[in-house]
């Protein structure tokens, strides 16, 4: 047995990734009438879930096993705020006051 594997089939071997794709994995998305999707579109939706609703981006990197700077540029647009600072402005009634004030002297 192979102490290097976290699972494994019953013989202790390598868990024929396509095999269990198609027995397992498949027949489970039929069954929640969820469409035909990847496993990797699974950690996707699980990141992007993460991080839109605020959680840390250091805990999402480290439970995904890759770098911050990695989930960052894949994911970052998923963040929440990441334009706010940019919108709230235009409600700023100083900001309102200075673009009148400019058309006014255009």
């Amino acid at each position: 047995m192979d102490d290097s594997l976290v699972f494994t089939n019953g013989k202790g071997k390598l868990i024929d990734s396509d095999g269990w794709r198609r027995r397992v994995f498949k027949k489970a998305l039929k069954r929640a009438r969820i469409r035909d999707i990847r496993i990797h579109d699974m950690r996707h939706t699980h990141a992007t879930l993460r991080l839109s609703k605020g959680d840390n981006i250091v805990d999402v990197a480290n439970q995904l096993g890759d770098d911050v700077t990695v989930v960052l540029k894949v994911y970052s647009h998923w963040m929440p705020g990441k334009k706010k600072a940019e919108v709230d402005v235009l409600d700023d009634p100083e900001y309102q006051s200075r673009i009148e004030n400019q058309a006014n002297e255009g």
